[in-house]
């Protein structure tokens, strides 16, 4: 828990937005998350290479009798590919995934046109009015 202190410490820092730990990349080492993970689920390198393994990871499950394992990598979407992939067991709805996540931008195009659709039929409906006058 973290307590409410009337006035912040002095040099007390802050929370930041994660940099995948940038300083020790160009020192070529992998971010502190990735090197400390107990569990090793959390990796770093390229990502032809993760999902190689990744892929051996669930055809080793599989062999195990893990029939449901696969790779969480919405790649087949709007989306194509987050650049974080999961392995899971089941349907990603379960862990809280959208099944096939889409940006919302995609829909823009029908939005603008029945945009442009009603703006038509106003100065159309205006016009006659005005016609009619």
């Amino acid at each position: 828990v973290i307590d409410r202190r009337p006035q912040p410490l002095p040099d007390a820092g802050g929370a930041f937005k994660c940099t995948f730990c940038y300083d020790r990349q160009k020192s070529g080492l992998v971010p502190a998350c990735a090197k400390v993970c107990p569990t090793e689920s959390i990796v770093f390198g390229r990502l032809d290479d993760l999902r190689a393994r990744a892929t051996q990871r669930v055809q080793e499950l599989r062999q195990h009798g893990y029939e449901d394992a696969q790779i969480y990598d919405p790649t087949e979407t709007s989306v194509r590919g987050t650049h974080a992939f999961f392995l899971i067991l089941g349907e990603p709805e379960a862990y809280g995934l959208p099944p096939k996540p889409q940006i919302p931008t995609i829909h823009l195009k029908s939005a603008w046109a029945a945009a442009f659709a009603s703006a038509i039929g106003a100065l159309i409906a205006t016009l006659c009015a005005f016609a009619f006058l």
